[in-house]
């Protein structure tokens, strides 16, 4: 299961566990007791669990973070698309989307190359906002791309959110993105 579907069957779940207690009860109060003492050992170690490891991207960390820089963004790539709503959520700016390429379909690195550059081409500097990211660009050829053309300057992780801070220096990418002649 997603973990987004549990909630769908969670309720039937605790039901029929209530009810084999119930049922083990008609035998053995102590056998009951035992069973709900179990039941609730384990869901406290899955509630410590939760906790200590999140299992939610922390894109209200990534934004604040983002938000407090002494510049804050004004362009923004985020690398899974739909995952800027959520990160527009947390955002406080107004800022300019930038899509995240969408690689699995075979893209070609020359393909990106192209597509990048013309993304890419006027900017000084560019923040991406990274999750899930080997759903959509599993090969990172997108990062790959940026690291080759432009210069990593910054970088913070959260929960299941990196960001990355890159500048281009001026006429860089246009040289680099152009086929020889």
């Amino acid at each position: 299961f997603e973990d987004r579907y549990l909630i769908y069957v969670t309720p039937g779940f605790y039901l029929t566990a209530a009810l084999g207690i119930v049922l083990v009860r008609y035998h053995s109060r102590r056998l009951a007791a035992l069973c709900l003492g179990l039941l609730l050992a384990v869901n406290l170690v899955g509630i410590w669990q939760q906790q200590r490891q999140p299992i939610k991207a922390d894109f209200r960390a990534a934004a604040e973070y983002l938000a407090t820089r002494p510049n804050p963004p004004k362009i923004v790539m985020v690398q899974i698309p739909y995952l800027e709503r959520t990160f527009s959520y947390y955002y406080p700016h107004p800022y300019k989307l930038l899509e995240g390429l969408w690689t699995n379909n075979g893209k070609s690195a020359a393909e990106v190359d192209t597509e990048m550059a013309a993304l890419t081409g006027n900017l000084t500097d560019l923040w991406l906002v990274v999750s899930e990211e080997s759903l959509w660009d599993d090969r990172q050829l997108m990062r790959q791309w940026l690291n080759q053309n432009a210069t990593l300057t910054d970088e913070a992780h959260f929960a299941r959110v990196d960001v990355y801070h890159y500048q281009f220096q001026p006429g860089s990418i246009q040289s680099q993105s152009l086929p020889a002649q």
